[in-house]
């Protein structure tokens, strides 16, 4: 049902939210430092903010449906969720 591939799809994000922290630390640790880490993730994470803002807008103004603009708002939240493993 729908309900349970949205269950799916809310597990697998937010996963993802806790494992992306690894990548921040190790970026951080051995390449570029706290703050610059902590500066690139954020553009990232302002990247995925501003795809998701996108998809909302494509779906509000045009007749585009939903099955045409998934990929977009899913590849907007991944974003997302890298972006915020950087940040922690």
């Amino acid at each position: 049902t729908d309900t349970a591939q949205a269950n799916v799809q809310v597990a697998i994000w937010s996963g993802t939210c806790y494992v992306t922290p690894l990548l921040g630390a190790l970026v951080a640790d051995s390449y570029l430092g706290r703050y610059k880490t902590i500066l690139l993730f954020s553009s990232i994470y302002l990247v995925g903010l501003c795809l998701l803002v996108g998809t909302n807008v494509l779906f509000d103004e045009t007749s585009v449906g939903y099955g045409q603009i998934g990929f977009l708002l899913y590849l907007a939240l991944y974003t997302i969720a890298l972006g915020t493993g950087g940040i922690k």
